[in-house]
């Protein structure tokens, strides 16, 4: 998706926040039949997220999507800066009348932009919202087709001070979901 420290921050915590109810659902389970010995993984969503072929690709599709319009607020905001400058430079030498439209000129194309980027800014957010959820459910099957095929009881997600590697299924969720997007 966007890459940013944010969009991780808020992919981690919406997939923590899933991961607890399956931890709670699994400690029910457990408390219920104490007898039964309760096999645990630890799985490290924010790896997952960071790595997997399926945030790579959203990644790159937000990329494509919103490339071109974020090239052309560059070069309007580049186009701008440069006016506001020469504005500036050339106020010595000119008419009031030719400073007061100049200003304006250059009021409305900062009011213009500033929209224009709010409208791109609110478009990738919500972008970046639905590329999350589409990840977010293909980590939570994949994990839990995972913990299935590995017979494990309760899956663990971040936030896990410390897990042998003989828990930590991370790299075996990482590999299903490269098999699950075709790729090595």
């Amino acid at each position: 998706m966007c890459g940013t420290p944010l969009c991780e921050a808020m992919a981690v915590k919406i997939l923590k926040s899933i991961l607890c109810a399956f931890l709670v659902a699994g400690l029910v389970g457990f408390a219920g039949s104490a007898a039964a010995q309760t096999r645990v993984a630890v799985v490290n969503i924010s790896k997952l997220v960071t790595e997997s072929p399926q945030a790579a690709s959203a990644r790159q599709k937000m990329d494509q999507e919103f490339s071109a319009r974020r090239k052309r607020l560059e070069g309007l905001q580049e186009k701008l800066i440069a006016d506001v400058d020469k504005a500036k430079k050339d106020a010595a030498v000119m008419s009031e009348d030719q400073k007061k439209k100049t200003q304006e000129d250059l009021s409305r194309r900062q009011r213009e932009f500033a929209q224009q980027q709010g409208e791109y800014n609110a478009e990738v957010a919500r972008r970046e919202q639905q590329e999350l959820e589409a990840l977010r459910k293909t980590i939570l099957e994949v994990v839990a087709e995972v913990a299935r095929q590995n017979k494990y009881d309760v899956v663990i997600g971040d936030g896990v001070v410390y897990a042998a590697d003989a828990v930590n299924i991370t790299d075996k969720v990482l590999a299903a979901m490269r098999s699950k997007a075709g790729k090595p």
